[in-house]
Order: C-alpha cells, then sequence, then structure tokens
C-alpha cells in the first residue's frame, strides 16, 4: 500500500496493514459497492466487537510478551539487588488506552486543570441523537435491508465524531459562549451503545449572571413564534416526568433509599421568576410556572394525558438545540461536584458484569484483571476501531517527576548490565534537572516546580530543560504521592523555596521534613 504525501507524491509504501486499518477498510461504504457486512445487523454487531476484541487481544498479548521492556524500579533498590528479581511481572503501561494506568493519568490531568484554573465554568453533556436526518438517510439508502441506528455503528461513531468535533469548534473557536482558555472532554457510551460527550470549559472573563441568562434557557419556548425549536426541546429535553408519573425509571431507583420516593435528578425542579445562584455551585435558573407566563404541552405517559410545565425541563442552550437537534445539557458550574463527575465516573474504566476469586499466588497479573468479563458495545469497539480519541484536553498536561536523592525510578530490561544501570541511575531527572536550572537563572528560581512547563519543555535525550520557542505552553502536573511516604509528601508543597531553606524549616515539623533534599 503506498502512501500519499502533499501534492500527491509517494512518501513510502506499506507491506503490511494493522488490523486496525484492515477492519476501518472493510466497514467503509462505497459508490456502486454492495457492503454485505454492514447489513447483517446483530451479525454485524456481533462482528464488529469480536474484531476489537481481536485487535485489544492481540495489543495486550504485546505487552505480555515484552514484560521486560517496560519494567521500572527504584535506582536504590537495583543498585543493592539483582535487577531480574524487581519489579511488576505483568502491568499494562499507561500508554495502552484504557487500561487502568491510562485512566488514572486523566483523572490526574483533569485535577491538574483545577489546580491552575479553579472550578470550570460551563459543564455540558451531548448526547447523540439516533434520529439524525444523517443516519436516517443511511438507513433509506439499504433498500430492502430494514436496519435501525443500533444495526450501525460504524456510522454512529462516525457521525457523532464528526458532531463532537463541530461542538468543539463552535466553543473553542468561534466562541458562541465567550473565549475558553481550556476545555476537556470525555466519551462515554451507555449500557445500550449510545454515545455522549461530557464537556468541561473554563472561560477567559468571569461568568455573570446576564451572561448565564443570555446562554441557558430551562423553559419550553412559545410554540408559536418558535415551532422547531419548541419541537426539539419537548422532545429530547425533558426529563420524565418520572416522579408520580413513572416511578420505573432509573432516576427514581437512584433516589432516597432506592425505593423511588424522590428523583435521583431533583426533578420536578421548583418554579420561580429570576436566577438564583448559590445551590451547591449550579444555579437555580429562571423557571415560570403556567401562571406566571410559563409554556406547556401534554403528552401521553401509561394511556394518560400529563401536562409538562418548565419544572421538567432540562437546561440547555437554544442556539446549540436548533443546530444539532439533540440533548445538550447545558449547566453553569462553580462546584467541584462536575470534576468529580468527570474525572472518577465518567472515567471509571470499563463495565464489568462478573468477579471471581483466584487462589494463585505471587505476582498480580494487571492483564488478566483487566480482560476478564468486561462490557464492549459495538459502538465503543467501532469508536476503538477507527482509533478515535476518548479523552481530549486543552492544554496539553505535563507529568513531572517526583522522587527522593537516589530513588529516581528507571526503566530496564533483563539485559541490562550493571554498568548500563548505573549509567541510567546517574542521568538527571526532570527534578534534578529543575534544581539545576534555578541555579541558573533568576527568573527560574522563583518558579514553582510545577510551573516550569509553562515556560520550558523536557528533552529526555538531554536530560535538561529546554525554553519554548513558541507560544504553546503545559501544565505542570506533580505525581501524585501517599501520605505513607512521609519525605515524599512534605516536599511537594514546598519545592519553589527548594532553596529558600530557613523558610522550609520554618513551616515543617523537624522530624517531617524532607533530609535528603532540605537539610
Amino acid at each position: 500500500m503506498k502512501k500519499q504525501g502533499k501534492a500527491g507524491k509517494e512518501v513510502g509504501t506499506y507491506n503490511r496493514l494493522s488490523a486496525s486499518m484492515y477492519y476501518s477498510s472493510l466497514y467503509m461504504e462505497r459508490d456502486g459497492v454492495f457492503n454485505y457486512l454492514t447489513k447483517g445487523r446483530r451479525l454485524f454487531q456481533q462482528f464488529v466487537v469480536d474484531n476489537y476484541v481481536k485487535i485489544e487481544s492481540n495489543k495486550l498479548s504485546y505487552l505480555q510478551q515484552n514484560q521486560k521492556q517496560i519494567r521500572r524500579e527504584r535506582a536504590d533498590i537495583l543498585r543493592g539487588e539483582d535487577a531480574k528479581e524487581s519489579g511488576q511481572r505483568v502491568i499494562i503501561p499507561a500508554t495502552f488506552v484504557g487500561g487502568p494506568r491510562y485512566i488514572k493519568q486523566r483523572q490526574q490531568d483533569a485535577l491538574a486543570f483545577v489546580t491552575h484554573y479553579g472550578s470550570p465554568d460551563f459543564f455540558i453533556t451531548f448526547t447523540m441523537n439516533p434520529q439524525w436526518e444523517e443516519i436516517q438517510l443511511a438507513m433509506n439508502q439499504t433498500g430492502s435491508f430494514k436496519t435501525q441506528s443500533y444495526d450501525r455503528p460504524d456510522l454512529v461513531s462516525w457521525i457523532f465524531k464528526l458532531k463532537v468535533d463541530s461542538l468543539m469548534d463552535d466553543l473553542t473557536k468561534k466562541h458562541i459562549f465567550g473565549r475558553v482558555k481550556a476545555n476537556l472532554y470525555s466519551i462515554e457510551w451507555q449500557k445500550r451503545g449510545l454515545p455522549h460527550v461530557h464537556i468541561l470549559l473554563w472561560k477567559e472573563q468571569r461568568v455573570t449572571a446576564d451572561l448565564v441568562e443570555k446562554l441557558i434557557s430551562s423553559e419550553i419556548p412559545d410554540e408559536k413564534t418558535e415551532p422547531r425549536l419548541h419541537g426539539i426541546v419537548t422532545k429530547c429535553t425533558i426529563h420524565g416526568p418520572c416522579k408520580g408519573y413513572d416511578e420505573s425509571n432509573l432516576c427514581c431507583r437512584q433516589g432516597k433509599n432506592n425505593k423511588g420516593e424522590t428523583c435521583g435528578k431533583g426533578f420536578p425542579k421548583t418554579c420561580r421568576k429570576d436566577l438564583l445562584f448559590g445551590n451547591n455551585g449550579y444555579p437555580l435558573y429562571k423557571r415560570r410556572s403556567i401562571g406566571e407566563g410559563g409554556h406547556s404541552f401534554t403528552r401521553n405517559i401509561k394511556g394518560k394525558k400529563v401536562t409538562i410545565d418548565n419544572s421538567w425541563v432540562v437546561p440547555y442552550n437554544p442556539y446549540l438545540c436548533l443546530k444539532y437537534n439533540a440533548h445538550i445539557n447545558v449547566e453553569c458550574s462553580n462546584s467541584i461536584k462536575c470534576i468529580a463527575y468527570v474525572t472518577k465516573y465518567v472515567n471509571k474504566g470499563c463495565d464489568r458484569i462478573l468477579f471471581t476469586k483466584s487462589t494463585d499466588e505471587g505476582a498480580v497479573n494487571e492483564i488478566k484483571n483487566f480482560q476478564e468479563a468486561r462490557y464492549v458495545n459495538a459502538n465503543e469497539a467501532t469508536w476503538k476501531i477507527f482509533k478515535f480519541a476518548i479523552h481530549k484536553s486543552f492544554p496539553a498536561v505535563t507529568t513531572l517527576d517526583l522522587h527522593l536523592e537516589g530513588e529516581n525510578e528507571v526503566f530496564y530490561s533483563e539485559d541490562s548490565s550493571a554498568r548500563e544501570i548505573d549509567r541510567r541511575t546517574k542521568k538527571d531527572t526532570q527534578l534534578t534537572a529543575f534544581f539545576k536550572l534555578c541555579s541558573e537563572s533568576e527568573f527560574t528560581a522563583k518558579l514553582y516546580y510545577h510551573e516550569i512547563p509553562n515556560h520550558f519543555s523536557y528533552d529526555e535525550k538531554f536530560a535538561m530543560w529546554i525554553e519554548r520557542k513558541t507560544c504553546t505552553s503545559s501544565l505542570g502536573r506533580i505525581r501524585a504521592v501517599t501520605s505513607k511516604a512521609v519525605e515524599l509528601f512534605y516536599l511537594v508543597p514546598h519545592l519553589s523555596k527548594i532553596f529558600e531553606l530557613s523558610t522550609v524549616k520554618h513551616i515543617l515539623p523537624i522530624e517531617k521534613q524532607s533530609k535528603r533534599w532540605v537539610s
């Protein structure tokens, strides 16, 4: 297979295709070609899941057979013991997308945004609509094969990816909510397969009450003056009704005592005439009752006509609803709760339907634990086969190493000689290179350790910090340290004052000071 560069020039050839490339080509629709695979309905879903599991199993098999290439241990242990007897035997590195270390890294990266920018200003949830015109048009082109959206996970993934990219362009480049200095999003799949994305935005300017009233609405539009928006809101952005009408909904089972006594989402909301801030970081939006000029409509629920008013409306942005014709929940947030939701719940990892107790002794096999009894749906499988991003954030986050003197971690293999290990242990790390940088410049000596990536980038080859020549920047994040590691734990808050020893000694108790770096 030939690879085309700019202006159609051949820049190289591939002798082999990866499994992802091969299966991606099988799912493509081509003019004049009848693709029988995509007409298989549930068989096609099973085919997609089997292919993804095959691709993932090959990657994990490679990791298991090459554990000696990713083994890591502290330098002081490698000097005193045999390298072949050190380190974890079977691990999944953080570079494996979807693995436990990858998920944990994304959680820590998200918290780095909170450290630098504070709580996010907007929390947006964008859910895929299976009734989109693009999907229905593709369904109608199948001729006598009547398929539904869930029968075409390939189309669902492609179309939703394009919609998410368009939405992020509206938010970050067209600035429909104002200029954004940082953003983060995570993709999640429902049990039945429909994808949705959770987006966090940090604005450059402070969010005011007037801006919130302008951008977010929680009322039913007037059917006469705004008929299209009225149809979208009544179809896509109404919660339930659940409590008192249909308490079999999941939100009721998540309510008080799990007996349906209350709605887990807090509906119906209290109607009010104006906006009020201060409700645990989420404002109480303007929701006029029917007697105060609010609109309503009727819906059949279990054979009964129910009048639905503004108390059941999910907050939305009119422009986004009109453009994307989908459920887009827009919340003005100033709470740590949304951070916990995005960093823990969304990044909780793969769903598991079974666990077993093993009597095997020895090192933990992370690959085996990761593979067993996982739930994977067809839409998630096609998304990962196409290699679409699960998490994205801007700006980038640089993870900073933290260690005591002589205890930096190094990578090694079973074939590494004692001389090679000694050379690697003596090589400067990000932390020791930071100390040297602070001693060479008054400007850098005033910076915190986590502020260095904003102005410098770390060169692994030369083990030194190099000043950035472009306007791009990166957020610094120091690796998490447990309180059990006393010296490291009390060293973290004072890295910026590492040379002001008198200040550090006054802050820390003598018995808890890091005696290796601060003496």
